[in-house]
């Protein structure tokens, strides 16, 4: 059993051990070149022995909480998330998860997103921190953006062909969860998760689109509009 930092209603995170590489094949979940089609993982195989040097790193490393993530009994690794990037003075930091091929089965829906709203309100209430970001590719991670609306992200941006993975070039999004617009969340539901119920209930609330298709769409149009005077 790991030890649990963080407990959820679907997940638990947990600090860290060998028995996640050796037990669990942690460095296999970057291997997984279709799974890892939005990000710059498995295009250069990720090794047991890189991994065991990461995870010596993590020990006196100020810059970063990293975590696994468990069922509520903390028996197995499933993926890992991580605050990196902490910056004290800016009081910012950069969130990232990777879940394994195999979590789907072995963890309830919504758990990735449970996992993220945990780290997040760690990071605001124990880390002092006023704004955690992420850039998502898009349109590969429309879905996955949209979620996490739900826990309090906001895309703030989207940067042109910024995403390239081999041949297949994407838009990044730029998401941010704002110390403020955390704790209203939490003001009302009594954490930034609150439970599965009220997140299912946000859900039904929810527009269809994702703000980052809004967003795409505007900008389209208001670029043809501005950029037409190139054109003559």
């Amino acid at each position: 059993m790991y030890k649990k930092f963080l407990e959820g209603e679907l997940v638990a995170l947990c600090v860290p051990e060998e028995k996640a590489i050796g037990e669990d094949l942690w460095h296999q979940w970057f291997n997984d070149v279709d799974r890892h089609a939005a990000t710059q993982h498995a295009i250069f195989p990720n090794h047991e022995s890189t991994q065991r040097e990461i995870l010596q790193s993590l020990a006196g490393d100020k810059s970063r909480v990293t975590l696994l993530i468990t069922g509520t009994d903390g028996l197995k690794a499933s993926g890992v998330i991580s605050l990196q990037n902490i910056d004290f003075r800016v009081r910012s930091a950069e969130i990232a998860i990777i879940m394994s091929s195999s979590s789907r089965t072995e963890l309830p829906r919504l758990s990735a997103l449970e996992a993220m709203a945990l780290l997040t309100e760690h990071g605001f209430v124990s880390l002092g921190l006023d704004r955690i970001y992420a850039g998502q590719a898009y349109p590969l991670l429309a879905s996955w953006n949209k979620a996490l609306e739900l826990i309090g992200y906001k895309t703030e941006g989207l940067s042109r062909g910024a995403f390239v993975r081999g041949h297949s070039v994407q838009d990044i999004v730029s998401i941010t969860c704002h110390y403020d617009v955390a704790t209203q969340i939490i003001h009302r539901r009594g954490s930034l998760w609150g439970d599965t119920s009220k997140i299912k209930s946000a859900m039904k609330r929810q527009p269809k689109a994702g703000f980052a298709d809004s967003l795409d769409s505007v900008l389209r149009e208001m670029s043809d509009e501005h950029y037409s005077f190139l054109e003559r």
